[in-house]
């Protein structure tokens, strides 16, 4: 996925997390051009995904993942 701003800006260093049910978290940071990416996430459960930014705010929103999930991008 990618980390835009409002105006369609890359959020370069934002870290971007992922909660399940049980409070396990995993974590991964944006790049210079805003792509993370997450590796080896357990498939068939619901996640909590946020982020930190010293810059920004983003509501938390609960996503499914289902094997090979693409383009989940975040914008603020």
């Amino acid at each position: 996925g990618r980390v835009l701003n409002q105006n369609d800006s890359n959020v370069w260093r934002a870290t971007v997390i992922l909660t399940d049910s049980l409070n396990n978290s995993y974590y991964t940071s944006t790049s210079p051009l805003g792509y993370y990416r997450f590796d080896n996430i357990p498939a068939g459960a619901t996640y909590t995904i946020s982020q930190s930014s010293k810059r920004y705010q983003f509501t938390p929103i609960p996503i499914t993942v289902n094997y090979n999930l693409t383009g989940v991008d975040l914008v603020f």
